[in-house]
């Protein structure tokens, strides 16, 4: 009754305009929020690692990506996610306590806008990481977005001029007098042909600058000669029962040993030999144990450094399966790097098995002291 009266009282020419006004932003604020909904529902989200793998200690980059595809623009949309402990933020001091540390990131998008952000990680700790999804936030609405991305962190690189060196060494180049393969890549000089010599050895410039009478004016490239190394790496998490190690301990000497694996890998692999790898220990798919065959080549070399990053510090199998494999396979000629904290009569038995089948083992004992500086 109040309100009828007050507008028979107020003349319409006041009033009404009021109302036109009022019912106008109601329509125009109904609009936005279904606008900013539709938006919202559109918003197209990814992350990614800028690298697939890294070793620990070294940064690499998370990036998001945010696309808007509409012609309406949306404001303050916020990016929520877990990211694991093991990928340390830059400039960011993590609880120690949790697994899982918080990140949320905000954007505002005009139309048809694409927004990447940059976020410096350092990989703090060895292993495999997979994010999964995300969530986006815009007021009280939110919604999941499948986003995977994922890394490995390889085992940290460490100095190779205070970890132990075993009897055979990798060295270098390792040119040798038996001539086993004739190296394409190396120069030892230029000679006269000679009957058996390949068309790809024959070096046409030094041929045109000589006299030709006969085929001795022909002259070919002079190759060294390299061995065809194979190495076979083990890894043995087991421990002496009678004499148990502490936790931490134990899983810095893991680690350790499975740095001082990768670095033997990289200098075996960047002289092209075949290496192959080991281990007695659990590993995020469930298995008990890694057994990679001896090949070469950077693809080879890429499948072991993710094999040791995806390693769990706890033993698996028996060692001596490990042996038993090889032996089966009669694997013969080869050199094997067995790293160990303990040795028994049994392991002795497998040693002396593989040498003779003309295989080198060398022996890299494990202790507290292992991979520290003096």
């Amino acid at each position: 009754m109040k309100t009828c009266f007050l507008l028979a009282v107020i003349p319409t020419s006041v009033w009404l305009p009021l109302i036109i006004t009022a019912a106008a932003l109601s329509l125009l604020a109904f609009l936005w929020k279904r606008m900013t909904l539709y938006v919202f529902s559109r918003l197209e989200y990814r992350r990614e690692f800028s690298d697939g793998g890294v070793f620990e200690g070294d940064r690499l980059q998370l990036i998001e990506t945010l696309i808007n595809p509409t012609p309406f623009p949306i404001f303050f949309v916020d990016a929520e996610a877990y990211v694991y402990s093991g990928l340390e933020f830059a400039d960011y001091i993590p609880e120690t306590d949790n697994n899982m540390q918080y990140m949320v990131s905000r954007f505002t998008l005009m139309p048809y806008m694409k927004i990447r952000r940059k976020h410096n990680i350092d990989g703090r700790r060895r292993g495999y990481y997979r994010l999964e999804s995300a969530q986006l936030w815009k007021g009280k609405n939110n919604r999941y977005v499948e986003s995977v991305a994922d890394v490995y962190i390889y085992p940290k690189m460490l100095d190779p001029g205070f970890l132990p060196r075993p009897l055979s060494v990798l060295q270098g180049n390792n040119v040798s007098s038996r001539r086993l393969i004739s190296d394409p890549f190396s120069f030892a000089g230029i000679r006269d042909y000679r009957f058996g010599d390949s068309m790809s050895s024959i070096n046409f410039k030094a041929s045109a600058k000589a006299p030709v009478y006969d085929y001795s004016g022909i002259k070919v490239n002079e190759r060294d000669f390299c061995s065809n190394r194979s190495i076979m790496i083990y890894i043995n998490f087991q421990t002496d029962t009678e004499e148990p190690m502490p936790t931490k301990i134990y899983s810095e000497l893991m680690e350790n040993a499975l740095s001082y694996a990768s670095e033997l890998i990289y200098e075996a692999i960047s002289e092209g030999y075949r290496v192959g790898l080991s281990a007695n220990c659990r590993s995020m798919d469930a298995s008990d144990k890694l057994m990679l065959p001896m090949l070469s080549g950077n693809d080879h070399y890429l499948t072991l450094l993710k094999a040791l990053s995806t390693a769990r510090t706890e033993a698996g199998a028996s060692v001596l399966a490990l042996f038993e494999k090889d032996l089966q396979e009669c694997v013969s000629s080869a050199e094997f790097y067995f790293m160990t904290a303990h040795i028994t009569d049994e392991i002795h038995q497998k040693i002396a098995a593989l040498e003779r089948y003309s295989n080198t083992v060398n022996i890299i004992k494990l202790s507290e002291d292992f991979g520290k500086y003096e």
